[in-house]
């Protein structure tokens, strides 16, 4: 296969000018070919090279240990017909005259251990071995920081803390979910030093102020956190990133905003600290990169986004090995010797049949045949609504480039109508809704955006309308419908008076956690509740949680409380359901399983039991791929990429090429889902509720369902 290099062997050349690294003297062509073989597809050679020829191969310097771990795998397999020793010419010739050099000797330290003296106590073994990569792998690879993939409950806050004290900062700027900044950042800050220290954090009510040695600034506070930091001077700030994976699209605003934090700050190391660091793609890895190193630039990015952050399942490997590069991994079982106990928890409720899949089959069919007729009927109303949204918009715009925006986006719509084929027509797709999101709908009144917004999906296409309304008004109603309905029937009082410490409980659904706290109230119980109404309390209940003896259980929402707070005053759990991401899950777990835990923790999956029939308490994933395949076939819409929901991504395990659709999809499911895990999940629930609670308004629960009802 290599005929032409076995002529020229010995004749290899490297040469490193501005971002392009290229090797002269061997078969491009055959490279890339080769490249595809292994891999089993022709798309990573194709984007990570930026010229191929029969003579020659470059690419952006970035990707230099990408192309060496191609090569050198190519190198071991020993696949017959490849001329292994030219390769290895090639590998070695990377090292000798690029960049890579620097990862081959040894670098000045960077961390100086003689601060940690600062600190109440000194770094378990972990931390200790996370320090001692970071001062040699930082350095040898150019970076600016580094990746923290740090278990739960392993100390991450401190390691956090103590790399800034190494690294001699004059600043440590810490960005953080709102509920981390009191309870986590502030209270380590606080009670871990020796000597006070100068900080302010964004929940003080009061601007930042000049000659503070640490800022914690929350997600949201950001932008108003910028325009400070643009006035200030510092000679060494450091960032820590707590929870990075919140930060995971690059596209999003405060992302954006977080990039623009570092540069602005011109932040020497920036540290990503987070336990479940990768959802789904490695396209999320982006944002990471682009703060972290300094080779990762525009043309990088584009790259790195087009091979990773779509279908490229097969170059997993490739990806892995470069974050080895950047990441340090603690596992929470190698650090937290805590046994944790699985209890399935069987309930039994007397109309455990409405819950069951065939019921709940039945129930789609028949909504699905409204909502389809719903929309077919009415759908010259929705398109005059979203021809009039449109012709509003249309006065708005000014410059002939909008102008011409405008009309690329009506001609993909047009195209969209006529024939909706996802494979054909995801350029048009993704655009018109990126268009509708980020350009029309923020030029748009109120009361015409609103009328937009409704009409959008149903005239381009109506049965993703229906999916999403589907699995969120049925599926997502009746499992939050279940569990209140589980609610006495749990055995809770026998669990929190039987446990150690306090309890937990957990669940996806605002309505739940209401229905919980008021049935185990009427018990004798003082339950704490926290879910995004109360998040703003959420320091003084947790306080409350570890001083009052009497305050317990603390129930929880998910996405609320399933991360940045340690709860090791609890030891027992009680998960009232298994979330969409296996990963809140796992986050859950760790508020009580993590350093500082003195007891066994004992987690209580509860989950219906119907005998042998499946019913909707199930595995949430399952269930979810089940309602689909309903959903699609009632609807008779077969399309075997389109995925409703974030979640069956992170489950398959793959990145298809639609996921614009998938996107769709999600979008209209988490608009159907609003009603019961949003603010008005209580308002929703009101008149279903068992007998033995009452407690919503009855006029407001019927607006609210005649309005998500149509």
């Amino acid at each position: 296969m290599f005929y032409g290099l076995r002529r020229l062997l010995g004749m290899v050349r490297v040469e490193e000018s501005g971002d392009q690294i290229k090797l002269s003297g061997l078969p491009g062509n055959s490279v890339a070919k080769t490249i595809g073989e292994v891999w089993g597809t022709q798309k990573i050679a194709s984007i990570m090279f930026s010229r191929v020829s029969p003579s020659d191969i470059a690419f952006n310097r970035f990707f230099a240990p990408d192309v060496v771990y191609a090569f050198s795998r190519i190198i071991a397999e020993k696949r017959r017909g490849h001329n292994i020793r030219a390769l290895k010419k090639v590998v070695a010739s990377i090292y000798e005259a690029t960049w890579m050099k620097d990862t081959l000797v040894k670098h000045p330290d960077i961390l100086d251990p003689a601060q940690l003296n600062q600190l109440k106590w000194a770094p378990l073994e972990h931390q200790a071995g996370f320090f001692r990569w970071f001062n040699e792998m930082v350095p040898r690879f150019r970076l600016r920081g580094a990746l923290l993939g740090a278990g739960p409950g392993t100390g991450k806050t401190f390691m956090g803390l103590a790399l800034g004290l190494q690294l001699h900062a004059d600043v440590v700027i810490v960005v953080c979910p709102g509920r981390a900044v009191k309870k986590v950042w502030e209270d380590t800050i606080v009670t871990q030093f020796k000597r006070p220290q100068p900080y302010w954090h964004s929940q003080m009510g009061r601007p930042p102020e000049a000659r503070m040695r640490y800022y914690i600034v929350h997600y949201d506070a950001q932008e108003k956190f910028l325009a400070f930091a643009r006035t200030q001077h510092w000679h060494k700030p450091v960032i820590l990133l707590d929870e990075s994976h919140g930060m995971n699209e690059i596209e999003a605003l405060r992302t954006q905003l977080f990039i623009a934090l570092c540069d602005i700050t011109k932040s020497q190391y920036i540290l990503w600290e987070s336990g479940t660091p990768v959802k789904a793609l490695g396209g999320e890895m982006a944002p990471l990169f682009r703060t972290i190193d300094p080779l990762f630039d525009r043309d990088a990015q584009q790259r790195f986004s087009a091979i990773y952050g779509k279908a490229s399942q097969r170059a997993n490997d490739i990806l892995a090995h470069r974050l080895g590069k950047v990441t340090y991994k603690v596992e929470s079982g190698s650090v937290v010797k805590v046994e944790l106990h699985h209890i399935q928890k069987k309930v039994r409720i007397p109309n455990g049949e409405n819950y069951t899949l065939t019921s709940i089959r039945e129930e789609m069919r028949r909504f699905i045949e409204e909502r389809a007729k719903h929309y077919l009927s009415n759908m010259r109303q929705y398109e005059r609504m979203f021809e009039n949204a449109l012709k509003a918009f249309g006065k708005t715009l000014v410059t002939p480039e909008q102008k011409q925006n405008f009309r690329h986006y009506e001609r993909a719509v047009k195209l969209i109508r006529k024939d909706f084929d996802p494979s054909k027509l995801k350029d048009e797709i993704r655009f018109a809704t990126s268009y509708e999101k980020k350009v029309i709908l923020p030029a748009l009144p109120k009361p015409i955006r609103q009328d937009f917004k409704d009409a959008k999906s149903v005239v381009k296409y109506y049965k993703l309308k229906v999916q999403g309304e589907a699995l969120g008004q049925i599926l997502g109603r009746k499992r939050g419908q279940c569990i209140i309905d589980m609610v006495p029937h749990i055995g809770l009082e026998d669990i929190i008076d039987t446990a150690l410490k306090k309890t937990l409980m957990f669940t996806s659904y605002v309505g739940v956690v209401d229905a919980a706290a008021e049935f185990l109230k009427q018990q004798g119980y003082r339950p704490l509740r926290v879910y995004g109404e109360t998040n703003n309390e959420l320091a003084g209940m947790v306080n409350e949680f570890g001083r009052n003896e009497d305050a317990n259980p603390m129930i929880a929402t998910y996405q609320s409380l399933s991360s940045a707070v340690p709860l090791i005053m609890a030891n027992t759990m009680v998960m009232a359901n298994s979330p969409f991401r296996s990963f809140e899950y796992d986050q859950a777990v760790a508020r009580c399983k993590r350093l500082g835990q003195d007891e066994s923790v004992y987690v209580n999956d509860v989950v219906l039991d119907t005998g042998s029939e499946s019913n909707i308490s199930s595995r949430t994933i399952d269930i979810m791929q089940w309602s689909r395949a309903q959903v699609d076939e009632l609807l008779g819409f077969e399309n075997e990429q389109l995925i409703a929901t974030e979640s069956l991504r992170e489950r398959n395990g793959r990145a298809t090429g639609s996921l614009t659709i998938d996107a769709i999809a999600c979008e209209e499911f988490t608009q159907a889902m609003e009603p019961w895990t949003g603010r008005l999940a209580t308002d929703v629930y009101g008149a279903q509720l068992p007998d033995w609670l009452r407690w919503a308004n009855q006029p407001r629960e019927q607006a609210c369902v005649s309005r998500h009802m149509g």
